[in-house]
């Protein structure tokens, strides 16, 4: 089943009740600790704009932010660390950059498309990748961007944790994701303190492959906080911070 996720550089315009919410951790837009203790029941994506070996858990690959030769060192430091869900966000345009540049490497992929399109080629339509991150402020109504999460194990309550098929075993890290995304996650509530509190506020991010589910739309639709309904924006390069 689908979730949605929030992101916005305006955490106040978030809904309070979202399941997944994704802010930065540095950069001009990062989230002071207060933005991230609104959300206490919410699963948080931290997103590091620099290629900062120490931060996050999600790499923003686009304009004005890392770039595709960031990612390699970035996804080693990120796992060394022993950090969960290791994304790449990036725009559709830039994923064959993306490839070359980490092949044989693991993480999630959190693809931009900002045009109400959910169907990103090259993964199975309505079950991948990680996230589609389908509409933007202009979509929305309001300053948030909004993303249908396809993989259950990418940031997942403990609910949420898929039981491995009969004789087959599970990845470690689905195994431990439930123990680690609690109340926002440890690597979360780490990566707040961190942020400089009087920082601006900020967000946008990158991700992986796997299952979801025609309700994809329906889930769309039914976005907290007066969204509108599944949009239409341009795809290709990325959009402007806000």
């Amino acid at each position: 089943m689908p979730r949605v996720m929030f992101d916005s550089t305006t955490p106040g315009a978030i809904p309070p009740n979202a399941e997944i919410v994704a802010g930065y951790v540095d950069g001009s837009y990062a989230w002071p600790a207060s933005a991230w203790s609104r959300f206490p029941n919410a699963q948080h994506v931290m997103i590091c704009v620099t290629g900062d070996h120490t931060k996050g858990d999600c790499l923003d690959v686009e304009n004005g932010d890392a770039t595709p030769d960031h990612a390699p060192g970035w996804i080693r430091a990120r796992h060394a660390a022993g950090v969960k869900n290791v994304t790449i966000y990036c725009n559709r345009d830039t994923i064959p950059a993306i490839e070359a540049a980490c092949a044989g490497l693991s993480y999630y992929k959190w693809i931009a498309t900002l045009d109400g399109t959910l169907f990103v080629a090259g993964f199975p339509p309505l079950a991948g990748p990680a996230a589609v991150q389908f509409a933007g402020a202009n979509l929305a109504g309001v300053n948030v961007d909004i993303s249908l999460v396809w993989e259950d194990n990418w940031h997942a309550a403990p609910a949420r944790v898929a039981a491995p098929a009969a004789g087959a075993t599970m990845p470690a890290e689905a195994v431990s994701a439930a123990a680690d995304v609690e109340s926002g996650s440890g690597t979360a509530v780490s990566d707040a303190a961190a942020v400089e509190s009087g920082a601006a506020e900020g967000v946008s991010a990158a991700t992986g492959v796997e299952p979801g589910g025609a309700e994809a739309v329906s889930a769309a639709a039914g976005v907290q906080s007066g969204a509108a309904s599944p949009p239409g924006r341009r795809a290709g390069l990325f959009r402007r911070k806000r």
